[in-house]
């Protein structure tokens, strides 16, 4: 059974490679942050987007393949130097912390009732 594995393996292509050691990063992570459904939903989620992807590189669909894998990276890679460099949107989210800032008896459409005035 292994050298069946490994044959697999070896004939697949880089996305269906790739894309199961991310996810599993991904609920490593998830499994040290004590996200335990988070992290078996992951592995769930790698499970069958490995064989999605298996299978469009076995149907000839590779160019597909490697969009559906470099779209997602290419959007984290670009928000993840958004938030680096750019710090003004980090303090942004900082500021405007919806959270339970205001009771339900208050908006923020009578400035006088969160005293912000810059409603």
């Amino acid at each position: 059974m292994s050298t069946n594995v490994k044959s697999l393996w070896v004939a697949s292509c880089l996305p269906a490679k790739v894309f199961p050691l991310v996810m599993a990063g991904v609920a490593l992570f998830n499994l040290w942050r004590g996200v335990w459904r988070e992290a078996a939903r992951d592995l769930i989620l790698g499970v069958f987007g490995t064989a999605a992807l298996w299978f469009l590189c076995t149907s000839g669909m590779e160019m597909i393949a490697y969009l559906l894998l470099a779209v997602p990276v290419i959007f984290v890679i670009f928000l993840s130097a958004l938030l680096v460099f750019d710090q003004t949107l980090i303090a942004v989210t900082r500021d405007y912390d919806i959270g339970n800032r205001w009771s339900k008896e208050e908006s923020c459409d009578d400035c006088n009732s969160c005293k912000d005035y810059t409603c």
